[in-house]
């Protein structure tokens, strides 16, 4: 008991040193903790791979060839080292031929894109603006149709934001190497899923192509100012919306909006089927042929009769908004059973607290918190004008790239491209 009170006592009287031993002794027991799960998943997972690389391939057949664009530069430059530490193993053992390319500039994602040929999958490794880099490339080919459904994409999520990858890969861990290699394990596994894209034609240049969002006013503007305020270390983020919720408030932007709804088939944009074509033979003897047991096709659903009167109507809106953004149902938190975008609109009575509060929570990287407040449109296609004072320059925010503020176009392409994904 003497003892026990002698180092009591000695605590008390050395009160700021014992503080800082019980910080420094618990962040060393969860890091070597943190990195014993680590070890143990990825022998897990290194296991698991292995099995699909002893198994033998069909005669005749060849490994398949995965080629991983990679951006170096992603999360501060530790992408390539994230990769090559948690993903590149497991595909390497899963008995996969396996190209790698470093991307040296912005954009050379979209351009490879557009004339990659010869493999059977692209995996990107970085962040949302690699994948719509990507997708853009890919989305340009003249045979896009074709190359869209059969050129399943993968994400190795190693970027800033992983918006698309966290909706792909669901799950509570806080390792970032059970994340990254899950991403590497669903390609070895080809699970896909199809995922809606949409596209931006603007009054100037190419059209884009985002899996994600397009985003345009405050949240985007003070998101861009966050790096400035360094100083703050852990509360930079906090800072920056404060500050911009002090120096100008509101800072809202009129927008004019017009509209097409969504609509799950009617008699407006019903289109009948082509009429069936018997095959012809190709050989005379084959007419002696028995011929197989016909297979009746599965009765399509008649939308002659169905009638929408809002189909096809153009619908109208004007806003003084702080924020719009237009979300796919690849991130959109809200489940929605008719092929469409929402269009998230923060209107300019927001407070500044809820401003400040919104703008935080959407920092977290683990966390989608919907909007509170905005008024939700879903539409198919629709054409957006924001209000631009001469001489301003303002932008918007597509998938985390930034394209310059005009009147675009944006279209619902519903289920046009294949993403590996979580079994």
């Amino acid at each position: 008991m003497a003892k026990l009170l002698k180092v009591l006592k000695t605590l008390r009287n050395h009160w700021k040193k014992s503080t800082l031993a019980a910080v420094l002794l618990s962040y060393g027991t969860n890091y070597l903790h943190d990195k014993y799960r680590t070890t143990q998943l990825m022998r897990a997972y290194c296991e698991e791979a292995r099995k699909y690389g002893e198994e033998p391939l069909p005669i005749g057949s060849k490994p398949r060839h995965i080629t991983v664009i990679l951006n170096p530069t992603s999360k501060d430059g530790k992408g390539k080292t994230l990769y090559e530490k948690y993903a590149a193993p497991i595909l390497h053992l899963a008995g996969m031929k396996v190209s790698i390319i470093q991307t040296e500039q912005a954009g050379q994602a979209r351009d490879l894109l557009e004339i990659m040929n010869n493999t059977d999958a692209v995996i990107i490794a970085g962040g949302d603006g690699s994948l719509h880099e990507a997708v853009t490339g890919l989305f340009r080919r003249p045979d896009a149709d074709f190359v869209s459904t059969h050129l399943p994409l993968g994400i190795i999520p190693i970027g800033k934001s992983n918006s698309v990858a966290r909706k792909l890969f669901t799950t509570s861990t806080t390792l970032e190497a059970e994340r990254l290699a899950e991403a590497a394990m669903s390609v070895i596994k080809q699970v896909t899923k199809p995922m809606d894209v949409m596209r931006i034609e603007g009054e100037r240049g190419r059209p884009v192509y985002a899996v994600s969002k397009l985003e345009f006013g405050a949240f985007r503007d003070t998101e861009e100012t966050i790096s400035k305020y360094w100083y703050f270390g852990p509360l930079k983020k906090r800072m920056a919306y404060i500050f911009s919720a002090i120096r100008k408030w509101p800072p809202a932007s009129e927008i004019y909006l017009s509209y097409l709804s969504p609509c799950s088939g009617c008699s407006k944009c019903y289109v009948s089927a082509p009429p069936s074509v018997t095959p012809q033979h190709r050989r005379w003897w084959e007419v002696f042929l028995p011929r197989g047991p016909t297979k009746e096709a599965p009765p399509m659903k008649d939308y002659s009769n169905i009638t929408n009167d809002n189909c096809g109507v153009w619908k109208e809106e004007e806003w003084l908004c702080l924020n719009l953004d237009i979300k796919t149902k690849n991130v959109e938190s809200e489940e929605l059973t008719e092929e469409a975008m929402t269009v998230n609109i923060l209107p300019s009575d927001c407070s500044r607290t809820n401003f400040i509060h919104q703008g935080v929570s959407r920092q977290n990287e683990e966390i989608s918190t919907p909007n509170t407040g905005c008024r939700k449109i879903h539409a198919r296609v629709l054409q957006l004008t924001p209000s631009v004072q001469e001489g301003e320059e303002r932008w918007y925010s597509v998938d985390n790239d930034n394209y310059e503020v005009q009147p675009v176009k944006v279209e619902l392409l519903s289920k046009k491209l294949y993403m590996y994904c979580r079994q």
